[in-house]
């Protein structure tokens, strides 16, 4: 894989906002807010944005690492460079909210054991912890399905076929636990899993160059995955259908490998140009910190207009969305970027 692909950044960025559009529309329909979704809950299937995050990480490790894959002595720098991408970030919030949280003397209280195994990411179960099953930081349940992701591919990279092998066993177990009620079955149990599978089953086509005829067309691939997406959206939104959650969830996942695939390839043939807008790539890098910071911003703004006379829902929404996509680009540019550039500067897996 060469190295950026402002396609991928641009499906970075909107991934990014749809989630923030959904749990805006969720806050701000609360009781205690303004009781009514904004724009009638249009914004209600933008967790698929999630779905879109799994499989372009599935895409991205697969390809940025292909190589690797069989070459223990890649594992060191492979892992450094994961854990700098994801810890250095997530702890700073964590910390602050942690802080927030107690200053304001929060009832909910974390045993220490809870809380290591939170800054660390590892699978929790949701029914003992609560809430999303990831204490302090809400959003990170889905970070702990991407360091499961990053183990099994770390097993690929010290042996192919042995990595391989227990990979193809822990997706037999997945299927084996689809929809579990206990944990740790229902962890492993969601689509998520499948998520990743996609993007890497993607990335893997491309390596090997194979659907040679396909790639002659990667604007209509793209195309289709966008169509998919937004009928899969259509259907949840509106409820024309009573489908479980994890087969919308598979079907974004299907039409988010499409739209991968699509503009990827495209890339490589020099379209798509429009998607380096700089706004565009902008929000992209500052995807993560979006990501992580956008749920007590939502939270601030949405207590402050609370108690601004005659605003309205709709009103509200487009203050609150504007506010975290701003909070996660200034995050971005001056905590996460040039805490990552200096630990990444100073590691020797880099030389």
């Amino acid at each position: 894989m060469r190295g950026r692909y402002f396609t991928l950044q641009a499906g970075r960025a909107a991934a990014a906002s749809l989630v923030v559009l959904f749990h805006a529309t969720g806050i701000i329909a609360e009781p205690k807010y303004f009781g009514v979704k904004p724009l009638a809950g249009f914004f209600g299937f933008g967790y698929a944005g999630v779905e879109f995050f799994f499989v372009l990480s599935g895409f991205i490790i697969v390809a940025a690492h292909w190589q690797d894959m069989g070459r223990p002595q890649a594992l060191g720098r492979y892992l450094a460079r994961r854990a700098i991408r994801i810890f250095p970030a997530y702890w700073i919030v964590f910390l602050a909210l942690g802080a927030a949280m107690l200053f304001m003397g929060t009832q909910q209280r974390y045993d220490t054991p809870t809380l290591v195994a939170a800054l660390l990411l590892l699978p929790l179960d949701k029914v003992a912890v609560g809430g999303t099953g990831s204490p302090v930081v809400a959003v990170a349940w889905s970070l702990q399905y991407e360091l499961v992701f990053y183990a099994l591919f770390a097993l690929l990279i010290i042996n192919r076929k042995i990595g391989a092998a227990i990979a193809a066993i822990f997706l037999i177990v997945a299927a084996a636990c689809w929809n579990a009620g206990t944990y740790p079955a229902s962890f492993v149990g969601k689509s998520y899993v499948f998520l990743f599978a996609l993007g890497s089953a993607v990335a893997a086509l491309r390596e090997w160059g194979a659907a040679s005829r396909i790639r002659r067309f990667p604007r209509c691939l793209a195309a289709a995955g966008l169509v998919l997406f937004c009928c899969t959206a259509a259907f949840d939104v509106m409820q024309w259908i009573d489908a479980p959650l994890q087969l919308a969830s598979l079907s974004y996942g299907l039409a988010s490998a499409l739209m991968i695939f699509g503009m990827v390839n495209a890339e490589d043939n020099g379209k798509l140009r429009w998607m380096k807008w700089p706004p565009l790539q902008l929000l992209g890098d500052a995807s993560y910190a979006i990501y992580l910071t956008h749920f007590p911003v939502l939270s601030v703004v949405c207590k402050l207009l609370n108690h601004v006379p005659a605003i309205g829902s709709n009103w509200a929404f487009a203050l609150a969305v504007g506010a975290c996509l701003v909070v996660g680009v200034v995050f971005h540019r001056w905590v996460e970027k040039p805490v990552v550039d200096r630990l990444a500067a100073r590691g020797a897996w880099q030389r």
